[in-house]
């Protein structure tokens, strides 16, 4: 009786050690593949963004272009977009995701098209400080930071093709 217990409590606690480190390696690509279709097919990506938050630093040297597209679907990007995490246009910043990136000009059109919808994005963030509206909108440091490396740099503004989603919309 008293093993199984701690048979048991071992398990929990190795399960965690192995939720919490989450690492990313190259033989795990298939396998993130298979969980950004999950949840896609799920619409449920919770888990999802806790591995990229924890893992986009490596992201860039470990996923390969099929699976960095299939981060980038439009489904992923609004609900991410949604719970206020710019991931996307977090792994959008390392020029070695954007030169990966099989389809590029989809995964941005979905990007910029999910931050011009929401009032709360980067984007939104950008226009409002540049012509002082809504002065209540506050920022952290560190999406400024994000802000000033994407939509607010020329050079990669114009090097991702921003600017096709953005004269494309209608509201």
């Amino acid at each position: 009786m008293v093993g199984a217990f701690f048979l048991a409590i071992i398990g929990v606690i190795i399960a965690y050690i192995l939720w919490h480190r989450a690492k990313l390696n190259s033989k795990k690509n298939y396998g993130v593949r298979k969980i950004i279709l999950t949840c896609i097919k799920e619409n449920k990506f919770d888990e999802l963004l806790r591995i990229l938050d924890k893992n986009k630093k490596s992201a860039a040297n470990v996923l390969e272009g099929e699976t960095l597209d299939l981060l980038f679907e439009r489904e992923f990007v609004e609900n991410a977009i949604g719970a206020r995490n710019w991931i996307h246009l977090d792994l959008l910043s390392d020029e070695k995701i954007i030169k990966k990136i099989n389809n590029r000009l989809a995964a941005v059109n979905n990007l910029m098209r999910g931050l011009i919808v929401a009032e709360s994005s980067p984007l939104h963030f950008a226009i409002v400080s540049k012509y002082e509206g809504r002065e209540h909108v506050h920022v952290s440091e560190e999406e400024w930071k994000l802000i000033e490396r994407t939509i607010q740099n020329p050079e990669w503004y114009m090097y991702v093709r921003a600017d096709l989603s953005v004269d494309n919309i209608r509201i």
